[in-house]
């Protein structure tokens, strides 16, 4: 996803990873989403772990905490 200068972008991620992450809970789905870290700020870096279950980088896979999501 590109998303340019676009204003007010980290709320839409924000939202949208919220809605995706409903989703594929309630489906019982598999998602993996992709963004670029150098090209993302520290609070939405942040924000957007609170809706995924696993962090993968070029060289590792990390298991974030099993807490439940802000969704729940």
């Amino acid at each position: 996803m590109e998303w340019g200068q676009e204003t007010n972008i980290e709320e839409k991620i924000i939202g949208f990873e919220q809605v995706a992450d409903e989703n594929v809970r309630a489906m019982n789905m598999l998602s993996v989403c992709a963004y670029h870290s150098a090209r993302l700020t520290d609070s939405l870096k942040e924000s957007l772990l609170l809706y995924h279950s696993h962090l993968i980088t070029d060289g590792h896979i990390e298991a974030l905490s099993q807490q439940q999501s802000p969704a729940e």
